[in-house]
């Protein structure tokens, strides 16, 4: 994290390509093993369902290209 300026979208799904994220949590970083700073957030969704978690990011040294990535989460009770 200390690398990249980094952000957290979550959309209800499907989601039509202007849609507003219902919100960005805060990330923070995370040691997990060897691995350090590593984007992380706590969510709690408002209701059962599926929901598309979208990071993007760009770094702050220009030491690696911008990045998107996106994948679809099912919530249940």
């Amino acid at each position: 994290m200390s690398q990249c300026n980094c952000i957290l979208r979550v959309y209800r799904t499907p989601r039509a390509n202007d849609a507003t994220p219902l919100f960005e949590p805060a990330l923070t970083p995370l040691n997990v093993e060897k691995y350090r700073e590593i984007p992380g957030a706590k969510i709690t969704f408002p209701q059962a369902g599926a929901y598309e978690l979208e990071i993007s990011g760009t770094a702050k040294d220009q030491s690696f290209s911008p990045f998107k990535l996106s994948y679809t989460v099912n919530v249940v009770p």
